[in-house]
Protein backbone atom coordinates (compact mmCIF):
# COMPACT_ATOMS: atom_id res chain seq x y z
CA UNK A 1 0.00 0.00 0.00
CA UNK A 2 1.18 3.51 -0.76
CA UNK A 3 1.59 6.00 2.06
CA UNK A 4 2.16 9.69 1.39
CA UNK A 5 4.13 12.04 3.62
CA UNK A 6 0.90 13.94 4.28
CA UNK A 7 -0.85 10.75 5.41
CA UNK A 8 2.03 9.95 7.75
CA UNK A 9 1.76 13.42 9.28
CA UNK A 10 -1.97 12.88 9.86
CA UNK A 11 -1.42 9.40 11.34
CA UNK A 12 1.24 10.72 13.72
CA UNK A 13 -1.11 13.52 14.78
CA UNK A 14 -3.95 11.05 15.29
CA UNK A 15 -1.77 8.72 17.35
CA UNK A 16 -0.98 11.61 19.70
CA UNK A 17 -4.65 12.37 20.48
CA UNK A 18 -7.66 10.20 21.22
CA UNK A 19 -10.05 12.70 19.70
CA UNK A 20 -9.52 15.53 17.22
CA UNK A 21 -11.31 17.26 14.36
CA UNK A 22 -10.73 17.83 10.67
CA UNK A 23 -10.34 21.56 11.42
CA UNK A 24 -7.73 20.94 14.11
CA UNK A 25 -5.67 18.75 11.78
CA UNK A 26 -6.05 21.39 9.05
CA UNK A 27 -4.75 24.12 11.37
CA UNK A 28 -1.99 22.18 13.13
CA UNK A 29 -0.57 20.48 10.03
CA UNK A 30 -1.43 23.23 7.53
CA UNK A 31 -3.29 20.81 5.24
CA UNK A 32 -6.51 21.74 3.46
CA UNK A 33 -9.57 20.19 5.09
CA UNK A 34 -10.68 18.41 1.92
CA UNK A 35 -7.23 16.76 1.73
CA UNK A 36 -7.52 15.72 5.37
CA UNK A 37 -10.93 14.19 4.62
CA UNK A 38 -9.54 12.33 1.60
CA UNK A 39 -6.56 11.05 3.59
CA UNK A 40 -8.74 9.92 6.52
CA UNK A 41 -10.75 7.82 4.04
CA UNK A 42 -7.55 6.25 2.70
CA UNK A 43 -6.20 5.72 6.25
CA UNK A 44 -9.47 3.96 7.15
CA UNK A 45 -9.13 1.71 4.09
CA UNK A 46 -5.64 0.72 5.23
CA UNK A 47 -6.84 0.08 8.79
CA UNK A 48 -9.69 -2.12 7.53
CA UNK A 49 -7.30 -4.02 5.19
CA UNK A 50 -5.24 -4.82 8.29
CA UNK A 51 -8.28 -6.00 10.30
CA UNK A 52 -8.23 -2.90 12.54
CA UNK A 53 -11.08 -0.60 13.46
CA UNK A 54 -11.43 2.53 11.32
CA UNK A 55 -11.30 6.06 12.68
CA UNK A 56 -14.79 6.94 13.89
CA UNK A 57 -16.38 10.08 12.48
CA UNK A 58 -18.82 12.05 14.56
CA UNK A 59 -20.84 15.18 14.07
CA UNK A 60 -19.16 18.54 13.55
CA UNK A 61 -16.06 16.93 12.06
CA UNK A 62 -15.03 15.06 15.19
CA UNK A 63 -12.65 12.15 14.70
CA UNK A 64 -12.27 9.52 17.41
CA UNK A 65 -9.36 7.13 17.40
CA UNK A 66 -10.23 3.44 17.99
CA UNK A 67 -8.57 1.61 20.87
CA UNK A 68 -6.70 -0.76 18.54
CA UNK A 69 -5.23 2.13 16.49
CA UNK A 70 -1.56 1.54 15.74
CA UNK A 71 0.87 3.69 13.81
CA UNK A 72 2.98 0.58 13.13
CA UNK A 73 0.56 -0.46 10.39
CA UNK A 74 1.69 2.59 8.44
CA UNK A 75 5.40 2.22 9.13
CA UNK A 76 5.96 -1.45 8.27
CA UNK A 77 5.95 -3.03 4.79
CA UNK A 78 4.61 -0.02 2.97
CA UNK A 79 5.76 1.90 -0.04
CA UNK A 80 6.35 5.50 0.75
CA UNK A 81 5.47 8.26 -1.70
CA UNK A 82 8.02 11.03 -1.42
CA UNK A 83 6.84 14.63 -1.48
CA UNK A 84 8.18 17.03 -4.08
CA UNK A 85 10.63 18.55 -1.57
CA UNK A 86 11.83 15.12 -0.46
CA UNK A 87 12.40 14.02 -4.06
CA UNK A 88 14.35 17.20 -4.74
CA UNK A 89 16.51 16.65 -1.65
CA UNK A 90 17.24 13.05 -2.66
CA UNK A 91 18.25 14.13 -6.16
CA UNK A 92 20.52 16.89 -4.83
CA UNK A 93 22.20 14.52 -2.38
CA UNK A 94 22.65 11.95 -5.12
CA UNK A 95 24.18 14.57 -7.43
CA UNK A 96 26.50 15.74 -4.68
CA UNK A 97 27.89 12.28 -3.93
CA UNK A 98 27.75 10.67 -7.37
CA UNK A 99 31.18 10.37 -8.92
CA UNK A 100 29.99 9.09 -12.29
CA UNK A 101 28.43 10.97 -15.14
CA UNK A 102 24.78 10.24 -15.78
CA UNK A 103 21.71 11.66 -17.45
CA UNK A 104 18.23 12.29 -16.12
CA UNK A 105 16.81 9.08 -17.58
CA UNK A 106 19.36 7.10 -15.54
CA UNK A 107 18.31 8.99 -12.43
CA UNK A 108 14.63 8.32 -13.02
CA UNK A 109 15.28 4.59 -13.48
CA UNK A 110 17.35 4.43 -10.28
CA UNK A 111 14.71 6.15 -8.10
CA UNK A 112 11.48 4.57 -9.32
Amino acid sequence: MLISARMLEIVKHLSQYQQTTYKEIEQVLNIKERNVRYDIERINEILIENQLSPIMKGGKGILKIPEDFSIKVFEVNNEYIYSHDERLSIILIYLLFCSQQFNLSQLSIKWR
